[in-house]
């Protein structure tokens, strides 16, 4: 079988790249669809797949022309844009923009790019590569990368603003997917009340944050290009919020300024989907000396050559428990609800005062067998699925077997 994935952004590449070994592994065929950003076709998880003779790299190209792509667009902003309180069902906007589509001759190309199966990432079915595999009657399927760690349903301002109008929040546009995955019955409970039907939901684990993965990643990532990090120093890896997250802004400055004062070496990681490496960081911290911000470097890698982790917004350090670090949940920097609250085995701080007082005592560690049931529920879909890479394979493989029949 050959399965194309859509891939717009880094954190689309991040999360698709264990599935994708995996459905090489199995013997099938992988495209992985680039998108514009520029960081995605230098990085090392292609390099990594590439070894395989059954994984290509593609682009828009492959799909339409560039007149067919302006023309996709502009019926994209009718359908799902300004227009689209005309068109009320979600399916018909979907049969209008396709039937449209093949009517202007704008997939006569993609009869080029063969495959069983397209993949997507976060969002909805209406991106070029869905509605072209959805005129081939070829299953869509998203695999999600956002709100693993969530669990209030206003987790970010344009969420919470949806909940307190009354108006809510509608995803049940993603029922158009055959198959919408998410790691954990939690997540598709939250889902569930935006509007989704359970039907569409997947709750197949945490491929990315999966043990065998992360191993990988230590193998397959370039080093670090942080230059001469002290041996005999605390390294203390903060992971920076999206702007988009839910947070307490003032308070996270002010605790990294009473940071950046103490005798460690404090490593600044911004998030992935943030243009300013800076967003979040005061001009006085940028220039302490003993401050390092990281917006090149690979989260996995730094937290390996960190020695405390300090987390408050993101599923992402998960990686921490599996490398056995020193791991603080900053509760009182998030209004929040996350999985963090029931992870047992960390610290997790009430107050700034009480942060620097557990960074700064280095008698503690993690303890890792008291952590095993939050990885059981987090990444092991509460431990109904031994290897979530492999099951996302498998099933992905079972889902295009059926449309064949």
């Amino acid at each position: 079988m050959k399965f194309v994935f859509e891939v717009n952004s880094y954190n689309e590449l991040d999360h698709h790249s264990p599935v994708a070994e995996q459905l090489l592994e199995l013997g099938n065929s992988v495209c992985f669809l680039l998108g514009d950003d520029p960081r995605l076709s230098s990085d090392p998880r292609l390099r990594y797949l590439s070894r395989w003779d059954d994984f290509e790299i593609s682009t828009l190209s492959t799909l339409t022309s560039p007149l067919g792509h302006r023309v996709f667009k502009l019926l994209s902003r009718i359908f799902f844009g300004r227009f689209s309180a005309v068109w009320r069902t979600h399916q018909m906007r979907l049969q209008l923009t396709s039937l449209i589509s093949r009517c202007l001759f704008v997939y006569r190309p993609h009869h080029s790019l063969k495959f069983d199966c397209a993949v997507s990432g976060w969002g909805d079915p209406s991106s070029l590569l869905m509605t072209s595999a959805r005129a081939r009657r070829k299953p869509i399927v998203a695999l999600p990368h956002g709100y693993p760690c969530m669990k209030n349903t206003d987790f970010n301002p344009h969420i919470a603003s949806l909940v307190s109008s009354g108006v809510g929040v509608d995803f049940s546009l993603r029922d158009q997917f055959d198959a919408y995955v998410v790691a954990t019955e939690r997540n598709k409970n939250l889902l569930r009340e935006f509007q989704m039907s359970p039907d569409t939901i997947r709750v197949w684990g945490n491929a990315r944050f999966s043990p065998r993965w992360v191993e990988r990643l230590r193998q397959i990532l370039p080093e670090l290009t942080l230059q001469h990090l002290p041996t005999d120093t605390q390294k203390v890896l903060v992971l920076l919020p999206a702007s988009t997250s839910g947070f307490h802004a003032e308070q996270l400055s002010t605790l990294l300024r009473r940071l950046a004062q103490e005798n460690i070496v404090l490593i600044l990681k911004p998030h992935t989907r943030e243009v300013s490496s800076s967003t979040f960081i005061p001009a006085d911290v940028l220039n302490s000396r003993n401050v390092v911000v990281a917006a090149g470097d690979h989260t996995t890698k730094l937290i390996e050559a960190s020695d405390t982790v300090l987390n408050f917004a993101t599923g992402t350090a998960i990686e921490a428990l599996f490398l056995n670090r020193r791991f603080v949940f900053l509760r009182y920097l998030t209004a929040n609800q996350l999985s963090w609250d029931d992870c047992n085995g960390i610290r997790k701080a009430a107050s700034e005062d009480e942060v620097i007082r557990i960074v700064t005592d280095r008698t503690w560690n993690t303890d890792l067998s008291q952590t095993s049931q939050y990885i059981a529920d987090e990444v092991f879909a509460s431990g109904t699925v031994s290897d979530p890479p492999r099951h996302y394979a498998e099933e992905l493989v079972q889902l295009a077997v059926s449309f064949e029949r």
